[in-house]
């Protein structure tokens, strides 16, 4: 499993987060399906799912989840699990921190 460290997203912040997984696959093994889940690493939210908008995507062995929201201060741990064309499930994680948004209005 990979875990990496993201770029923190602002709290108003609509942002694709995406992870490749195509170091992890054999030659001619593709990544068909991707799930993701999320949990608080630390700080404190009551459903962090709540960050998670729409299902995820995986195209050309890269997936991508779109997030939203979020409670400053909290950083997530985002989970893909993907399975692949030969039925292996690779895990890659991401931790994510969320900032208080600017009160800018573009």
């Amino acid at each position: 499993m990979s875990t990496i460290v993201a770029e923190s997203k602002l709290q108003d912040e609509e942002i694709f987060f995406s992870t490749d997984f195509l170091s992890r696959c054999a030659v001619g093994e593709n990544c068909v399906t991707v799930a993701t889940t999320v949990q608080v690493f630390t700080g404190v939210d009551a459903n962090p799912a709540a960050i998670l908008s729409g299902a995820p995507t995986i195209t050309n062995n890269v997936a991508q989840q779109k997030i939203v929201g979020g409670v400053p201060g909290v950083v997530y741990l985002l989970t893909f699990a993907a399975r692949s064309s030969v039925n292996a499930v690779y895990l890659n994680q991401m931790k994510i921190a969320v900032l208080t948004s600017p009160a800018l209005n573009p």
